[in-house]
């Protein structure tokens, strides 16, 4: 293990195995050497054994200010998971820096909250943040498709707006 002899093992008809006692968190190079009866050999190449039982630190998580994308750092290639309102989730990778940004798949603008986590290779994973989305106002001319307005109002007498805005403040009663 890293060039200090952990034990030594006899191979029964040719063949041997070995479990080691508790490894320690981080790297291990593991090499063995077959003795023939004249008493030499030579060592194998090295294994290497990477133990990792750390979950890593919390990511930090900001969202832009004009809703459409999600940025912070993490820890260096860990899978950054981006839960969504509504629980849908979205994925990215931290880079070598630690660095990550992602397109939302939804603009978002009205103080939602969203949760972020990194994963490492191991599988560890860290605590959440939340990041908060701006509160943006509404906007009618780049907003029509993208927001979804619900109302049971009732306008009367029925009146036939020519202007957008206008047929949203009334269609929303204010």
């Amino acid at each position: 293990n890293n060039g200090v002899l952990m034990d030594t093992v006899v191979a029964t008809n040719g063949t041997w195995s070995y479990t080691p006692t508790a490894l320690s968190e981080g790297i291990h190079n593991f090499t063995a050497s077959a003795t023939n009866a004249n008493g030499t050999g030579s060592f194998s190449a090295p294994a290497t054994v990477i133990v990792d039982t750390i979950a890593p630190l919390t990511p930090t998580a900001a969202i832009s200010a004009d809703g459409f994308t999600i940025s912070g750092s993490a820890e260096a290639y860990s899978t950054v998971t981006i839960t969504l309102p509504g629980g849908a989730t979205v994925t990215t990778t931290a880079n070598s820096s630690g660095v990550y940004s992602v397109a939302l798949p939804t603009r978002e603008i009205g103080g939602e909250q969203l949760s972020v986590k990194a994963t490492d290779a191991a599988g560890n994973v860290s605590p959440s943040v939340i990041a908060t989305a701006p509160l943006l106002p509404l906007a009618a001319d780049d907003n029509v498709v993208n927001l979804a307005l619900i109302s049971n109002a009732v306008v009367t007498p029925p009146v036939h707006y020519s202007d957008y805005g206008t047929l949203l403040v009334g269609a929303l009663g204010n």
